[in-house]
């Protein structure tokens, strides 16, 4: 038996009817948009029968006629889940349900006809707006606040009536709600890991009594009984975190090198100190959340694993020459290139509990490396701009370079710095230019002199590129001599004004050479 299957006309006046959204109510996504090619459209929504186009398939109504059953009457426009979903449960979709979620659907788009569609921002805010007129803010708070403090408070309040023996903190990052629980006396509970995640969950059990390391397994491989708290918060797709109870420290970090005639004593990180069997571990920050530590301090041995870690969106959008805390840093991170020294003292209420020194592993000796070479860069680019009085803002997103660009970026802040002078045996290219013989053909008589004497060059063209900016350098002068100059070509009687030819300067005896950056007027 042939389908009865709706022509195109059919197709788009069941998408109109309810404005381009799957008809179910709980749904009603958009499901037409635009496409790359422009005179072609997205769709994501089907035209669905209502009873089905043939005999056998769900919802077959034998007493319609064929044009009946393709007639607009027995369609239904909805998103290609549900549109699959209705005939799939085709006994959960009654020809009744779906007539109902049709005729509300073209009520629905009826009045939203002429009318803007909020944004879930706008939605967002109304349902705050809402919420607001029935809250009354207390002494000293705005609504806002006081709602907050509501939502939180009535959260604590559900929990606390389903198991009182437990304090719930709830926050939401803004992608998730996480909710922190303490107990408030010793209570037995029972945790069940399934299968293949009771290996994994059992090995970092061992971490968090060994060195307070954090457990952490998802709520699909687990369920814990014993509370009805948990059968509540727990559920599918969530994170479960044993995490171990932290003490309020302060570590104190202090660097030697053979290089430096005094120790270089670092910010105080301000953190938590967790307790294991076998170490002591210390998670804290400094420079205002700029410089973050992880430290393992093992009770056997002076032995310590520590990992530093720079947040540079902490620089976001600052001047190159303003970055906060940017000397502290680079000279810690210069230390530790250096394999310093590491003394470390960590205070709990202003009372030393633990001191160790040790010199820095060669893995965190190369990590430091590699942020020293970005920082040196930096140093380098902050000059310039000083120099240049160009304002850049950072952004490390935008920090990109090759070797060639890292090496001509610090020679040039070196020689805005300071001169920079030569011998004959620096030089590791030949001095050359290419000039145009000049009208009065001053410029080719000077260097077919064969006088050994000085030659000046002055570049007004150099520029250089910082993160996504062209800043352009003072004029550089390059003064050197005595040398004596050969020619290209060697018979220069044929030259005229405006040719051009090229000069060799060959460097003799007490040969010196200077360059350096003028100073802009």
């Amino acid at each position: 038996m042939a389908r009865d299957d709706f022509n195109e006309k059919v197709k788009q006046l069941l998408c109109q009817q309810v404005g381009g959204k799957c008809a179910k109510p709980d749904c009603r996504i958009t499901t037409i948009g635009p496409h790359e090619i422009m005179d072609k459209r997205t769709t994501i929504g089907v035209a669905a029968h209502i009873a089905a186009a043939a005999q056998g398939g769900p919802r077959f109504d034998k007493l319609m006629s064929p044009k009946e059953r393709k007639s607009v009457h027995n369609g239904i426009w909805l998103c290609q889940n549900h549109a699959r979903e209705i005939d799939v449960n085709p006994d959960k979709y009654p020809i009744d349900l779906l007539e109902r979620w049709k005729k509300k659907a073209i009520s629905l788009a009826d009045s939203e006809l002429g009318q803007r569609q909020l944004s879930q921002a706008e939605v967002n805010t109304k349902a705050v707006d809402t919420l607001l007129t029935h809250v009354q803010p207390t002494f000293q708070q705005n609504k806002i606040t006081s709602l907050i403090q509501t939502v939180h408070s009535g959260v604590a309040a559900k929990f606390d009536q389903l198991d009182s023996r437990f304090s719930v903190l709830t926050r939401f990052d803004g992608n998730n709600v996480n909710y922190i629980i303490d107990a408030k006396e010793d209570i037995p509970l029972k945790l069940n890991v399934f299968n293949e995640a009771s290996k994994d969950f059992t090995e970092q059990f061992k971490q968090l009594l060994s060195h307070g390391s954090e457990v952490e397994i998802s709520t699909d491989n687990m369920e814990i009984k014993g509370s009805p708290l948990f059968e509540q918060i727990i559920q599918p797709g969530g994170t479960f975190k044993i995490m171990p109870v932290g003490t309020s420290a302060v570590l104190k970090l202090t660097t030697v090198t053979l290089s430096s005639e005094s120790p270089f004593v670092f910010d105080d990180f301000i953190g938590e100190m967790t307790n294991g069997n076998e170490s002591i571990t210390f998670k804290g920050t400094a420079c205002e959340g700029l410089l973050n530590v992880s430290i393992q301090v093992h009770l056997t041995s002076p032995n310590f694993n520590i990992h530093f870690k720079l947040n540079w969106q902490k620089w976001l959008d600052y001047p190159l020459t303003k970055l906060p805390f940017f000397n502290k840093i680079t000279r810690v991170f210069n230390s530790f290139s250096q394999n310093a020294l590491l003394k470390l003292s960590i205070e709990v209420k202003g009372e030393s509990v633990f001191n160790t020194e040790n010199q820095l592993n060669s893995e965190m000796v190369e990590s430091s490396n590699t942020v020293t070479a970005l920082l040196d860069y930096l140093v380098a680019a902050r000059t310039i701009c000083n120099y240049c009085q160009s304002r850049i803002l950072f952004d490390i997103e935008k920090v990109e370079y090759q070797p060639d660009d890292y090496d001509f970026v610090l020679k040039q802040a070196a020689l805005l710095e300071s001169p920079k002078t030569y011998s004959a045996h620096d030089l590791t290219t030949p001095i050359t230019a290419t000039l145009i013989v000049q009208e009065s053909r001053e410029n080719l008589d000077l260097v077919t002199n064969p006088t050994p004497g000085n030659v000046q060059i002055k570049q007004s063209d150099i520029r250089v590129k910082l993160l996504d900016h062209w800043v352009q350098l003072p004029t550089k002068q390059t003064t050197c001599g005595p040398v004596v100059s050969k020619i290209t070509p060697a018979d220069t009687s044929n030259l005229k004004t405006g040719d051009e030819f090229h000069v060799v300067w060959e460097p003799v005896d007490e040969f010196i050479c200077v360059m350096k950056y003028l100073k802009n007027a």
